[in-house]
């Protein structure tokens, strides 16, 4: 644990890659090892440099500029290379996510407080593996699509040549790469539909809580209670358009399949079309094999908590090493904890990390925070990427946190770092959404497409741009957001 700064650190371009209020380390060390080293072991991209700080328990994820485009740009070059390339590393995060939920789902009738330590390490560690490895197929896709599209890019050339015009690519993009199936948060939401239009019963309720209560639970938990489903239904019952939302699975595939066949493209562009939706169908997936994971885990990390007189929190601010020797009986430095939600850092390059505490931290934050480019404005417009094709005004609420949520009132545009499902109550009310980082597969762009919901990603600086009360225009066709009054 040095009190040095690494040599050469105040030199270097950083910029914020990302930034998660209140958040634990245990689960972002799994994205950390892919960075470190392993990304380039799997796939030869190169070492990248980086710093995982957090300060007072908030998560800053810190980047060297260019270099994971660079990565990127590997990637995109292998696949045009050999056109399985990157199906075989979507092939491999699907396996990786159903396997994360079948093992998951294994460990809910294990009886955490009576097994044997040795027999729960053991399983903590094996089910870890799985998160791991499948977060690092994770990273080598957002080595393509984070902050910036690659691939959207590419797709974009490649309508160009089949003469599509620079006024429908929007749409076009946002029509051949959204997945034929539906993801488990638009099942969810049908089956819910389905059952407000018939009678149904206090245990049809229970049911579907039981089935989807989990999709609530994100990275801190909890999961959704009953009476949110009950919300919800009751809801839909007084509304009187509520029928008119309900689609089959089935007739979702059709319809899409059906505006798709009207298109006349190359070969290439189908091909690339396909591994957007597939990234679309693999992030979603991913994200949904994490949140079931982490909820039932939980009760492994309040036995720790439990045997060593640790809040839930101080438990979180393990290792997941930590955490696994722990619960085979080990001896392990707990009061690490601590320190690490105050300051700590983790430096990375060359393959190596080195770990920083304390007043070493806050001047590595200091140092960090006073290198992040200045934001240019032009003309009061702030450029991105079109996440979801479309355009509205209305009022800036910038949302980071579920608390933020009652900020926000119908038709305002939602702002942010970057979402997570736990903003989607406020995603539904919004005219349109934005934020700073993220490519045409991010969680917005995701969410606003099945929302049908202008969106604009990959601003850089619209939380630092723009504040509440703000009126903009998101111009989602062209990817630019307009200050109109301040």
């Amino acid at each position: 644990m040095s009190k040095e700064l690494p040599t050469g650190f105040s030199e270097y371009k950083w910029y914020l890659f990302e930034k998660i209020p209140q958040c634990p380390l245990w689960f972002v060390c799994s994205p950390l090892v892919a960075y470190v080293s392993r990304l380039h072991q799997l796939y030869d991209v190169g070492y990248f440099r980086g710093i995982y700080l957090f300060k007072d328990g908030d998560f800053f994820m810190y980047k060297v500029e260019g270099e994971l485009e660079d990565g990127g740009r590997k990637m995109l070059e292998k696949d045009k290379q050999d056109k399985q390339f990157l199906f075989s590393i979507l092939d491999e995060s699907d396996r990786l996510s159903d396997l994360l939920i079948s093992e998951s789902e294994k460990m809910r009738d294990i009886d955490v407080e009576h097994a044997d330590q040795k027999k729960l390490g053991d399983i903590f560690e094996n089910i870890y593996s799985v998160h791991e490895d499948l977060w690092i197929r994770g990273q080598a896709i957002n080595l393509l699509e984070h902050g910036y599209s690659l691939v959207g890019t590419y797709l974009r050339e490649l309508l160009q040549k089949d003469g599509i015009l620079d006024d429908q690519i929007a749409e076009v993009i946002n029509l051949i790469t959204t997945p034929e199936n539906f993801s488990h948060a638009q099942r969810e939401e049908q089956e819910l539909l389905a059952l407000s239009q018939r009678n149904y019963l206090d245990e049809d309720i229970l049911r579907h809580w039981e089935k989807w209560a989990w999709l609530g639970y994100n990275w801190l938990g909890p999961v959704y209670e009953k009476a949110y489903f009950q919300d919800r239904i009751e809801l839909l019952c007084k509304d009187a358009f509520a029928k008119e939302l309900f689609v089959s699975e089935e007739e979702y595939r059709t319809t899409l399949q059906e505006q798709k066949q009207k298109l006349h493209l190359s070969e290439e562009t189908w091909r690339v079309a396909h591994v957007l939706a597939r990234i679309v169908r693999a992030k979603s997936l991913r994200v949904d094999a994490s949140w079931t994971f982490y909820w039932i885990i939980e009760s492994f990390l309040r036995k720790i908590g439990k045997d060593h007189f640790l809040s839930f929190k101080q438990v979180q601010f393990l290792k997941p090493e930590e955490m696994i020797a722990l619960l085979r009986g080990e001896s392990v430095d707990v009061a690490l904890s601590n320190r690490r939600q105050k300051a700590y850092a983790i430096f990375f390059e060359e393959g190596k990390m080195t770990e920083y505490y304390g007043e070493t931290v806050v001047q590595m934050f200091d140092i960090l925070e006073s290198k992040l480019p200045v934001v240019e404005m032009k003309n009061n417009e702030l450029r991105g990427e079109v996440g979801s094709p479309g355009i509205a005004t209305g009022q800036v609420k910038i949302v980071n946190t579920s608390e933020d949520i009652t900020k926000m009132c119908e038709g305002d545009v939602l702002v942010s770092h970057t979402t997570n499902p736990r903003l989607v109550p406020a995603m539904k009310i919004a005219c349109a959404i934005v934020a700073d980082v993220g490519g045409a597969t991010s969680h917005a762009a995701i969410i606003a497409r099945e929302l049908k919901k202008p969106c604009v990603v990959g601003t850089k600086s619209a939380t630092k741009v723009l504040k509440d009360g703000d009126t903009v225009e998101v111009d989602a066709i062209k990817g630019i957001v307009r200050i109109l009054s301040s």
